[in-house]
């Protein structure tokens, strides 16, 4: 097996003297009691077999028996005595080229040309690009704001409608309004707690009605198109906050915990935007070339 034995990188040598220790890569079983990401490592084995291939020099780094070099399967595995025979009937034994280091190619490729991004690209799901992304991960954002808001667009987030799908609760109705079916949509936008903040918190930095029929990624697509790029951010950025503190009052109010009016959450959501943007060198710059914002920055006061 050919490894990276560069001491320098520390996960290199951490996985090879703690987890591997002398034993073989691809002979690995997946122990019980292993970290996550070393359980996903050692399960993507099967898929990384398809896009590598061996480019046998002097032989003395690949593993006749366990590294997969012939037609991407080990020989030691319970279905190597037919790869076995074929390998010997066929070519008698594997070509040596002394002159030539061992390679083990990813999709043709060897290093440098191979990175992890370009592994990456080739391992995983390919999905046309949506609409909505750049309203999530724009430059600016809150690394845990994004997070929400990007599983909030996905659908991901545990609403009572999947919860009860998954049979983990049995009410429908919404934490913070008592009246209408909890979904992303309903908690989010058409909520009368959701919406009164939401209203307040957007109107003085742009005007936006919110229509009966929109979902989450409706109100994103309409501030993206927002033609002043500070506005536009400040709302975006607003957005983000607003769901995030929105979550966290529903969960409250789901388990039992103190109780916060819309006023009061509101007060929360400006708090959190205004320390973000006085921050900025970005928005100070705006202030100047924009004095229309200073009513933003005077109601976030």
């Amino acid at each position: 097996m050919i490894v990276n034995k560069d001491e320098s990188s520390l996960w290199s040598s951490w996985v090879l003297r703690t987890i591997i220790r002398g034993k073989h890569f691809w002979a690995l079983s997946i122990p019980f009691d292993c970290s996550w990401i070393w359980r996903q490592v050692l399960t993507l084995r099967d898929k990384a077999r398809s896009h590598i291939s061996y480019d046998i020099g002097r032989g003395d780094s690949i593993s006749l028996w366990f590294d997969p070099w012939f037609r991407a399967t080990p020989l030691a595995t319970g279905n190597s005595d037919p790869i076995i025979a074929y390998t010997y009937s066929t070519t008698g034994a594997r070509v040596i080229h002394p002159s030539r280091e061992d390679r083990i190619l990813w999709d043709g490729r060897a290093w440098p040309l191979v990175n992890v991004r370009w592994l990456w690209e080739s391992l995983r799901d390919h999905r046309d690009v949506v609409a909505w992304w750049k309203a999530v991960w724009f430059k600016h954002g809150i690394p845990r704001f994004r997070t929400h808001s990007w599983l909030l667009c996905l659908g991901r987030l545990g609403n009572l409608d999947r919860l009860i799908n998954w049979r983990i609760s049995t009410t429908p109705f919404c934490y913070l309004c008592v009246g209408g079916k909890e979904n992303h949509n309903h908690l989010f936008l058409h909520c009368p707690y959701a919406s009164f903040v939401l209203t307040h918190l957007l109107r003085p930095i742009v005007m936006v009605t919110i229509r009966p029929n929109w979902g989450w990624t409706d109100l994103l697509l309409c501030l993206m198109g927002v033609e002043s790029p500070t506005r536009r951010l400040l709302s975006l950025l607003a957005v983000q906050i607003f769901a995030y503190h929105l979550w966290r009052e529903r969960n409250a109010r789901r388990h039992g915990k103190g109780v916060f009016g819309p006023k009061k959450l509101l007060h929360g959501i400006i708090t959190d935007l205004r320390a973000r943007v006085t921050s900025e060198p970005w928005f100070t710059a705006a202030m100047i070339t924009s004095p229309q914002l200073q009513t933003c920055i005077s109601y976030f006061d």
